[in-house]
């Protein structure tokens, strides 16, 4: 997928992806399909095993069981768009062929010692036909980016309207001083964070508040949460459905006082300061 992205032309040397790490292979879906039975899996690639068994089959080795209206397989030389390329070519079956007008059925020919041999005379029934060609290069255009872009664009629109009261916007402040330094009004509150079980975060920050701040120590991360969405949830599940937020002194913006009710985890137990910034109107 990584090749149909990005804003030009993507390039694909042997090696990159897959196993092949010489050659690149490019499949012949239709003929897989006719000849093997072969369609491509959920991820538009080869089934499990499908490449060394056609490996297998091109060096003349057969399962015991066939399977019936499989055509085999042969590695040789193809000819695409003017280049001759190696590839695996399926050959079709080869049957008795029907007596002519004059009933002959049999091939006649003379032998090293100068006699003359019949033998039944066969026919192809159908063409050989390529499954894989062997290319040393491809180039692939980034289809992909755009679609990706307006899925990504969708998204976004569909849960702003839903999804508007359960957004905590969080900005990080590169400064030396821990949140008990700032002078932004409100009061200090210590909590420790238990790694494995949140804590509520309640009475800290009023239901008016729309600010505050946490002031995460160093070497830890602190996730919070809305109670709604953490539940009774703990550790890594809990994990899952809040926001990372790694060292560093934090501004959270509730958009509703709704949303008062935060959770909060850690990676490992700690103290952290609060700081109840502001209220809704803004004052301190």
């Amino acid at each position: 997928m990584k090749y149909a992205m990005g804003d030009s032309r993507n390039t694909r040397l042997p090696g990159d992806v897959g196993l092949a790490q010489d050659r690149i292979l490019v499949s012949h879906w239709k003929n897989l399909a006719l000849t093997q039975g072969i369609k491509p899996n959920r991820s538009h690639d080869l089934p499990g095993a499908t490449m060394a068994r056609l490996a297998r089959n091109a060096e003349g080795q057969y399962a015991k069981r066939a399977v019936a209206g499989r055509w085999g397989v042969y590695r040789g030389e193809v000819k695409v768009g003017g280049s001759r390329l190696m590839g695996y070519i399926a050959r079709p079956p080869r049957v008795r062929a029907q007596a002519d007008e004059y009933g002959n059925a049999k091939t006649r020919f003379i032998n090293g010692r100068g006699k003359v041999k019949a033998l039944p005379k066969v026919v192809n029934l159908g063409r050989p036909r390529i499954l894989m060609v062997e290319i040393p290069r491809a180039e692939y255009r980034p289809v992909m980016q755009r679609p990706f872009e307006d899925a990504v664009s969708q998204a976004q629109r569909g849960v702003e309207g839903p999804m508007a009261d359960k957004f905590i916007a969080g900005a990080l402040f590169e400064r030396a001083e821990t949140a008990d330094a700032f002078p932004l009004g409100g009061r200090v509150y210590r909590a420790t964070v238990n790694a494995d079980v949140p804590g509520v975060l309640d009475g800290v920050v009023s239901g008016a508040a729309s600010l505050f701040m946490l002031d995460v120590p160093a070497g830890r991360t602190l996730y919070v949460g809305h109670a709604a969405q953490v539940g009774a949830l703990q550790g890594d599940a809990a994990r899952a459905v809040m926001f990372p937020f790694r060292a560093g002194t934090w501004t959270v913006a509730l958009t509703d006082e709704g949303q008062a009710l935060l959770r909060l985890l850690a990676d490992s137990d700690f103290e952290m300061p609060i700081l109840a910034a502001a209220t809704i109107d803004g004052t301190a």
